[in-house]
């Protein structure tokens, strides 16, 4: 009777560590799975800013290489016609400030 009752306590023992064992291993696996999830999800909003860098650099040399250039020369010009227009008024001013006089 002794060694049937060691037996049926190390049997139960037995048991209840597998079961323990099980659980442990059931949570550990969850929690694999939870970061593999984590882990994808940070990858595609890490593709999702790669893609939107890609588009900014893309609309950066657009505007660095094409509009710059395009603005600077039109800014250019719109001032020498500026500065011509200026000429034209000063001869006007200096011609009507002399017949004031």
């Amino acid at each position: 009777d002794i060694i049937t009752g060691m037996m049926d306590e190390a049997i139960t023992g037995y048991e209840l560590e597998t079961v323990r064992c099980d659980e442990v291993e059931h949570k550990q696996l969850n929690m694999l799975k939870e970061s593999q999830w984590n882990i994808d999800e940070a990858s595609a909003a890490a593709a999702k800013a790669r893609s939107k860098a890609l588009g900014a650099d893309g609309i950066k040399l657009d505007i660095t290489e094409y509009k710059f250039p395009s603005l600077d020369k039109q800014l250019g010009l719109t001032v020498e016609k500026c500065k011509g227009q200026l000429d034209v008024l000063g001869v006007q001013l200096a011609s009507v400030t002399a017949d004031m006089e």
